[in-house]
């Protein structure tokens, strides 16, 4: 390959969770990938359990190794695994993965799309999706 370029990744895996226009996370019996997808990529019509091919780059720039430009192909529909319960502090180890944490909301700021919310000692802000607005 020329000047180092990595070639192209390609997995199918089950979709987890979707996060703004273009970044997902996917699993497989290996573990949790994050993924961002081109723009022209229809990411925002996927649901956790569908089952897709993805096709992109390494990005190693994060702690963990991602995929970037990545295209998504819909294969069908899968399996979901419900989200881990975790604490707080226990969420702060999970990357690319479907968590559940159970917490009291202290506040919410809904134009910025986040919530302020406390699990045992642990006060956390929490950015979310707006699907009517994003």
């Amino acid at each position: 390959m020329r000047d180092g370029a990595e070639a192209p990744i390609r997995i199918r895996a089950v979709g987890r969770a979707v996060s703004g226009k273009n970044r997902f996370f996917i699993s497989d019996e290996s573990g949790h990938l994050m993924v961002t997808a081109t723009e022209r990529s229809e990411v925002a019509k996927l649901s956790p359990g569908d089952l897709v091919e993805v096709e992109g780059l390494a990005d190693r720039s994060l702690e963990k190794i991602s995929l970037k430009d990545a295209t998504v192909r819909y294969v069908g529909k899968g399996y979901s695994k419900p989200p881990l319960p975790v604490t707080a502090i226990e969420a702060k180890s999970y990357f690319a993965e479907l968590i559940e944490v159970e917490s009291l909301l202290i506040t919410n700021q809904l134009e910025k799309n986040w919530l302020l919310l406390r699990n045992g000692g642990s006060i956390f802000r929490v950015r979310y999706r707006d699907n009517d607005h994003s």
